[in-house]
């Protein structure tokens, strides 16, 4: 059976506005729920796995690459409502940053559980590795976003005005069949 979910998600929230009623009204809450219900809505899994490491690398960046489009797409308004800017390199540095991220996810987690039983090499772990993509992330952030054509100007508006663009985006929305 399939997962769903857009039903963990809806879960995750209600339990989160139970416990923090008023994250609705974080900025990082509305990016966080926005960002992952576009995921599921709009991120398919493959289930064909692509033969070759040539493929097999090609089909990862293809789905890379549509992941910070949908990323940037659905984030775009919020960012425009709570800074005034949209960005214009934004799916360009969502790839680059996706990439990496996972990585420096299991790695830290990696190195935590390490330095439980060797402090030092979970240490050496992070200083190595995880300091140096996230180093990675900085320079990637910076290259992307010091331009001055990086992101526009929009002029302020009403969060209500939220409301019927993220409506149309569901109703752009497809619904996926379930295989038997």
């Amino acid at each position: 059976r399939d997962p769903d979910w857009l039903s963990a998600l809806a879960c995750s929230a209600i339990l989160y506005l139970l416990w923090k009623p008023f994250s609705v009204y974080d900025m990082g809450f509305q990016l966080s729920f926005v960002t992952v219900a576009a995921f599921c809505l709009f991120l398919v899994p493959s289930r064909d796995v692509p033969e070759g490491p040539v493929r097999h690398w090609l089909n990862l960046a293809k789905e890379t690459g549509w992941a910070g489009l949908v990323a940037s797409v659905f984030s775009a308004p919020l960012v425009a409502y709570h800074f005034g800017r949209f960005s214009i390199v934004g799916v360009v540095a969502n790839v680059l940053i996706a990439a990496v991220v996972p990585a420096i996810i299991v790695v830290s987690f990696v190195a935590h559980f390490v330095s439980f039983v060797w402090p030092a090499a979970g240490g050496a772990i992070m200083q190595w590795f995880v300091k140096s993509w996230i180093g990675y992330l900085y320079a990637v952030l910076d290259l992307m976003a010091t331009p001055s054509w990086a992101s526009v100007a929009v002029p302020e508006f009403n969060a209500y005005a939220l409301v019927p663009l993220y409506v149309a985006a569901i109703v752009a929305w497809r619904v996926h069949v379930r295989r038997a």
